[in-house]
């Protein structure tokens, strides 16, 4: 599996990441170390000038993947020095060897109180996916536990959880009150929106949260999982970036990895953005299925 990770400042990309280590926590920075194939062992990727909160954000989120038949890429660009958004790549507990889980999510508000309670929910989210259960099970044991700790706070998160599931040629997912996935098959030239019914997690703790599937994974495909701060980035006259441009964007770049695909989306939103301050945080992962799931090895990934 290759993977690209990006931070928020744009300082460097590994390309077919096979292994991440954990970071070390300096007074000025965060050292990763990557080992891959095709970079050389002790090669860093070096993240100046972070606060420490957002130090140390950068480097929990960090995938450790291995394996082959998928190439990934993910960028979160906050609007403030820190904010709310966040992505991360789950092992669950009763997950196959053939299927990656991601998630990605966008907690009300900005800056430090959003960052704090968005790292609250990425911890129980990877504490509860290791004890199994479905998709559901999860998220509704987490819109609980967020109900009690958001209670006054005037914040919600959205979220959506996804799986896929190489094996079973399959998608499948929770969207609580998350932007719909969007899925790129372009035998077909179509998007496929990857819908569901989900309250935002925090509001009512009696929401249920059902699972959603789609079949027909094949080579080629490209699944977006974002934040609607991306199609929602405005010019300097008001105007949208909208979703019909991300929409074309990645029909346009598909045959290309992942990382030049999420590299044109975020190039494009500087041009239409032209350097203005953004007012809400831009999280995208980018998916493209590489090879014939049915004929992928069983050693998909690590976390």
């Amino acid at each position: 599996m290759k993977a690209i990770v990006r931070d928020n400042y744009g300082s460097a990309d590994v390309l077919k990441l096979e292994d991440v280590n954990q970071p070390t926590i300096g007074d000025d920075q965060v050292l990763l170390r990557v080992h891959s194939s095709s970079i050389n062992v002790g090669d860093q990727l070096r993240i100046r000038g972070q606060p420490y909160v957002m130090r140390l954000a950068l480097g929990l989120f960090r995938p450790r993947l291995r394996g082959t038949g998928l190439d990934v890429a993910g960028r979160n660009r906050s609007c403030d020095e820190i904010g709310g958004d966040y992505f991360d790549f789950i092992r669950r507990a009763d997950m196959t060897a053939r299927s990656l889980s991601l998630v990605v999510g966008d907690v009300s508000g900005h800056g430090l109180d959003a960052a704090l309670l968005m790292t609250t929910a990425w911890g129980f989210l990877r504490m509860r996916a290791s004890q199994g259960g479905t998709l559901g099970d999860i998220v509704e044991d987490m819109n609980r536990h967020l109900v009690d700790d958001l209670e006054g706070s005037n914040h919600f998160m959205t979220l959506f959880f996804l799986t896929v599931d190489l094996a079973g040629r399959r998608l499948e997912w929770v969207r609580a009150g998350h932007d719909p996935a969007q899925r790129y098959d372009p035998v077909r030239d179509r998007f496929d929106e990857l819908e569901g019914y989900g309250l935002a997690l925090g509001i009512d703790d009696a929401a249920v949260y059902p699972e959603a599937t789609m079949g027909g994974l094949a080579p080629g495909q490209v699944i977006a999982v974002g934040t609607d701060g991306i199609w929602e980035a405005r010019d300097r006259s008001g105007v949208m970036f909208g979703k019909a441009r991300f929409k074309d964007l990645i029909r346009r770049h598909h045959r290309q990895a992942a990382g030049a695909i999420l590299e044109a989306i975020f190039q494009d939103l500087a041009e239409h953005t032209r350097g203005g301050h953004a007012e809400d945080d831009m999280t995208l992962v980018i998916v493209k299925i590489e090879a014939d799931p049915r004929a992928m090895s069983a050693a998909a990934y690590e976390i």
